[in-house]
């Protein structure tokens, strides 16, 4: 430090040393200083260690003095806006408080990872459930966890038989159990999560985003339900979700009103046939066609309550609603009317059996699928197709529905 006083360092300094720094209040200088000083030959060991306890010491005081300018600052900023709110009071003036956004005290991954351990452990179920049968979507402000066959499920009341039942409903136990665990997770994690039960035995949890959110593991980590990983858009919303939902609801009501009207229809022609054979006083085959008619009935009758809860689900999701469709129509060239089908599922399998059981190779005569005029689906020949201005609908680009 060159000391400027008698009997000091090798320099000559002394006294002087055990003040340095004094008058220093840049922090980052003092730091800068002690450093230098620090293993410099230039000074003695002890010249060393009083000048460094020296500096030490100012930076504990500019320490001291900021913590106490910044607590006064806050006092200062605290009693002003008492005054300010007596004030206010004293005027009638009501102080519009600031919401303050609400954290979550669990991050999304452990929420959607203590989720899936929880269902697992706490809802009792037939079968045997793995954290790998989640599936989970983002859908921007919101994540989806779904399970399906979870708890314990039955056919509703108005079921009439148990046969591919796709609106089976949980027993009240697993619906307890689900709630207890729902609850509990919101609690925990400081989300407000809610839950719902779907078609073919499906249960949905959503798990709402909150400030900062985000989720590693992804739609990849399970893919959605139709197969297959992939994340989603994050950009996607809550009400197009519902909207997606809504219109395969709506696809899955025409594909049942389809075979609701073939089944009715088989069932009246059988139930005419009895009656003609009943007239003629032939009871035997009269009661062979009864029998026909109230089988088709019971199927058309199952099929009703698909169908009802389909157009349900769809106006409920999406407020979409079925089209008016007419059951047939005269195309030009043909004396009589063609089917006309709601669903392109329902033209499809028409598709397949015209073309089983199609004798003539000649392309004109081989089916094919289209858009009906006045809306659905036909199948008809080739030959039919220009003369009407017809679109054809490749059979390979109509998707099965689930």
């Amino acid at each position: 430090m060159g000391g400027r006083g008698s009997g000091g360092s090798k320099n000559g300094g002394g006294a002087a040393s055990r003040n340095i720094g004094e008058g220093i209040t840049d922090k980052d200088e003092l730091i800068r200083l002690y450093n230098s000083i620090s293993g410099n030959p230039a000074y003695t060991t002890e010249e060393r260690v009083r000048a460094m306890e020296s500096i030490k010491k100012r930076i504990d005081e500019l320490d001291a003095k900021k913590a106490a300018d910044l607590k006064q600052k806050r006092l200062d900023a605290l009693a002003k806006a008492r005054a300010k709110r007596a004030e206010n009071l004293k005027n009638g003036i009501k102080t519009e408080k600031k919401p303050r956004a609400k954290k979550a005290k669990m991050s999304m991954d452990s929420t959607v990872s203590n989720l899936k351990d929880e269902l697992i452990s706490k809802v009792s179920t037939d079968g045997y459930i793995r954290r790998s049968d989640f599936r989970v979507e983002d859908y921007g402000d919101f994540i989806n966890v779904s399970v399906r066959s979870l708890g314990k499920w039955k056919n509703p009341s108005d079921a009439r038989d148990e046969e591919d039942y796709d609106w089976q409903v949980l027993h009240k136990s697993s619906r307890s159990q689900i709630d207890k665990v729902v609850k509990r997770i919101s609690r925990q994690s400081g989300r407000k999560l809610s839950w719902s039960q779907e078609e073919k035995n499906w249960i949905g949890v959503d798990i709402p985003k909150m400030k900062g959110d985000y989720y590693m593991g992804g739609r990849g980590s399970g893919g959605s339900r139709g197969g297959g990983g992939g994340s989603a858009s994050k950009s996607t919303t809550a009400n197009e979700k519902n909207m997606a939902k809504a219109q395969n609801y709506l696809a899955k009501a025409y594909k049942y009103q389809d075979e609701y009207d073939d089944y009715s229809d088989f069932a009246n022609h059988y139930k005419s046939l009895a009656k003609r054979f009943k007239n003629e006083g032939n009871q035997k085959k009269a009661e062979y066609y009864e029998r026909h008619s109230k089988n088709f009935k019971d199927k058309a009758n199952k099929i009703k309550r698909k169908l009802n809860r389909s157009n349900s689900q769809a106006e409920k999701l999406g407020n979409l609603k079925q089209q008016n469709i007419p059951k047939s129509y005269q195309y030009e060239g043909e004396r009589g009317t063609r089917r006309v089908f709601k669903s392109p599922q329902a033209a499809k399998e028409r598709w397949k059996q015209s073309t089983k059981d199609m004798v003539s190779t000649a392309y004109k005569d081989q089916p094919t699928i289209v858009h009906a005029p006045k809306g659905g689906y036909s199948v008809v020949p080739h030959g039919l197709v220009k003369r009407n201005n017809l679109k054809e609908i490749r059979p390979y680009e109509i998707k099965d529905i689930d």
